[in-house]
């Protein structure tokens, strides 16, 4: 849903006068208390992660509104904003499906290939290699030099 920002107060540090930063990236953030025109009787609390670019007064939002346990007695609300969705992602999974037909089509061949030939198991490269033996290479038991 969008909403208008009527009102910010913009916060960048807490009571004790440290800069807000966020525990998993350390990067900066800011709090802002902000009344919105759909909603103006509740103070919402949303968070700027790129500090160049807060909201102001006569901005337009896009997010929900999601309500918090009370704290000090007071109903809480915090906006959160809009996922935005990565523009690669019908390709992806576009490209997802056609592979995985691919793969049921090629599992299909190798299916009516096996049964065509009489193969039970499929041949593992390497497998069939002729590997010498004590006949064809001539080595007779009883006499190894070094034995």
């Amino acid at each position: 849903m969008d909403y208008l920002i009527k009102e910010t107060q913009v916060y960048t540090t807490g009571k004790d006068g440290q800069p807000y930063v966020s525990q998993k990236t350390s990067k900066p953030y800011a709090r802002l208390k902000v009344k919105l025109d759909k909603q103006e009787e509740k103070d919402i609390t949303l968070f700027a992660w790129d500090l160049n670019n807060i909201p102001k007064v006569g901005d337009t939002i896009k997010g929900e509104i999601k309500e918090q346990p009370e704290y000090n007695g007071k109903k809480q609300y915090i906006f959160e904003f809009l996922k935005k969705e990565n523009p690669n992602s019908k390709a992806l999974e576009d490209l997802l499906v056609k592979m995985t037909l691919m793969s049921l089509k090629l599992d299909e061949l190798v299916a009516w290939k096996r049964k065509e030939t009489g193969e039970d198991k499929p041949k593992i490269a390497g497998t069939d290699i002729p590997y010498p033996t004590q006949e064809s290479e001539g080595i007779d038991e009883n006499n190894i030099p070094f034995s």
